[in-house]
């Protein structure tokens, strides 16, 4: 039983990195987008400074520019839904 439990908890730990880690990439990024985006900079802009593809920043980006008033950890959430 001792087994299954201990297999149980490191299934657990290991989803919680699995999720944890993308989301704590994405905040990161949104936090950078916001601040570029608050200095008026483009996508195109922020794809190059922060050496990513535009395509893979726009998600991103766009909901910055919907949400502008919104904080990183609220846009987060809202992409996690």
């Amino acid at each position: 039983m001792e087994k299954g439990i201990a297999e149980g908890i490191e299934k657990g730990i290991k989803k919680g990195i699995e999720k944890g880690i993308p989301k704590g990439m994405s905040l990161k990024t949104l936090a950078q987008i916001q601040k570029k985006y608050a200095k008026g900079k483009s996508l195109s802009q922020m794809a190059e400074e922060l050496e990513e593809e535009e395509e893979s920043l726009r998600p991103l980006y766009e909901l910055v520019v919907k949400y502008p008033d919104k904080t990183a950890e609220e846009l987060t959430e809202l992409l996690t839904q």
